[in-house]
């Protein structure tokens, strides 16, 4: 009697340490979540590498650098020399042929032409071209001109912008950046990756502790030698635990970015790092709500499929379960016993681990295939790009639902599934 105490007390600590430290996860992963979310909000490549307005600062910073920096070398002052006089030569020519085509069309105009060409007027100015040379070179050269280029160069990047029509809606990270005090977005984001180590630290200790108790109870189950009612129901109320957080934790998340980008414009080094192109993490109840809001029948009836094997079976085996620990007389029913031991395939749990495993899997080949094709770019652009996908906390405590249930129900097909054991024959034992 005195060990049934003891057996029966180690699963009531061992259920309390259990939802214990699955809440703890769950109010955690609540307050990682929002931060990530933020994170990722801040991180987003269309406030970085596809925003027309980053770019713009960038390009505007560049022209101010390098017109500020404008100065002609001894060895291309020869060069620009040599282009300015050759289209002064060309524009003299060109000006010429139009004066003499105007003056043939007018009365006596052939006299004018006839004129010019005695005193040779375009000769004399062609004469001229290394004089005007060198007015051009030296207002290109002069320091007080460079501003009013630069403000003409910045004046059509305005206009070409304006004209660009990609409009970037702002206010959510401009509320993120309010929230926490933040105008740099990197700075804002180093300060609440902080706030998210922390947070995650604490998740893997509550993570350890959680998965040993489960892990013990797992064992216990195994080697527990003629369970009673009581203990079968302590097994079924954990393995509930599990479902209800597993159901509510995400399960995957999907994470595709560009981690560095790098290249050099202008003779100066640009980049963008952290450009996240696509993320998504989401629990099961929240797939099953996102598809029941979709207006297409086909992913409804999805949804309610997802809802009803991974949700609405598993707990009515649970709820069976129960009935048939307590309920003698119902035992030989055969919707009770095909509940709690025939819908464990139905709801086909065990093949969901199975699939959300290859989702992960095959989610992480995909994004790994199509961001490599990034890397494949010319040798002066440097790219790396990475796949963050990882399997979240409500996967493994669905994993260990799945597993509680399967030993659960093994053990009661086989030792009890005669109708005339009752709570006292089991524990005198």
């Amino acid at each position: 009697m005195a060990i049934r105490i003891l057996r029966l007390s180690v699963l009531i600590l061992l259920l309390a340490g259990i939802g214990f430290f699955s809440l703890e996860l769950y109010l955690q992963e609540t307050q990682k979540r929002t931060l990530q979310e933020e994170v990722v909000e801040l991180s987003k490549a269309k406030y970085g590498l596809f925003s027309v307005e980053e770019w713009k600062a960038i390009i505007t910073e560049l022209v101010i650098k390098k017109v500020g920096e404008f100065q002609v070398e001894d060895a291309d002052e020869d060069l620009l020399k040599g282009k300015v006089r050759d289209f002064l030569v060309t524009a003299i020519d060109t000006f010429e042929e139009k004066y003499k085509k105007e003056n043939d069309k007018k009365s006596l105009g052939f006299l004018v032409n006839v004129g010019a060409d005695v005193f040779d007027i375009w000769g004399e100015l062609k004469k001229q071209i290394p004089l005007f040379t060198d007015h051009i070179m030296g207002l290109i050269e002069a320091p007080e001109n460079q501003a009013d280029l630069q403000g003409f160069v910045l004046q059509q990047l305005d206009t070409y912008v304006d004209e660009t029509t990609v409009d970037t809606d702002y206010a959510l990270r401009d509320s993120i950046l309010s929230k926490y005090d933040q105008e740099d977005p990197l700075e804002a984001r180093s300060f609440i990756s902080v706030q998210i180590e922390n947070v995650h630290q604490d998740q893997v200790v509550n993570r350890q502790l959680l998965f040993g108790l489960v892990g013990i109870a797992l064992v216990l189950l195994l080697v527990y030698r003629s369970p009673t009612v009581h203990e079968y129901l302590l097994w079924s109320l954990m393995a509930g635990v599990l479902l209800n957080w597993g159901v509510l934790l995400p399960m995957i998340s999907i994470d595709a970015r560009v981690e560095n980008m790098a290249f050099v414009l202008a003779g100066e080094p640009v980049g963008f790092q952290d450009q996240i192109l696509y993320y998504k993490s989401k629990s099961i109840l929240e797939v099953v709500e996102l598809m029941m809001a979709q207006s297409q029948w086909e992913l409804v009836g999805v949804g309610l499929l997802v809802l009803a094997f991974s949700v609405i079976f598993p707990v009515a085996k649970l709820a069976g379960s129960l009935v048939y620990l307590y309920a003698n007389k119902l035992r030989k029913q055969k919707w009770l016993q095909f509940l709690v031991f025939k819908t464990g395939k139905w709801s086909m749990a065990d093949v969901m681990v199975v699939t959300i495993m290859m989702t992960y899997l095959g989610f992480g080949s995909i994004l790994g295939e199509q961001l490599k094709q990034l890397d494949t770019t010319p040798t002066n652009v440097d790219i790396v790009s990475t796949g963050h996908s990882t399997l979240e906390v409500g996967f493994y405590l669905f994993l260990f639902f799945v597993l509680l249930s399967l030993l659960i129900s093994h053990r009661m097909q086989f030792e009890l599934k005669s109708p005339t054991e009752s709570v006292s024959s089991a524990e005198e034992k």
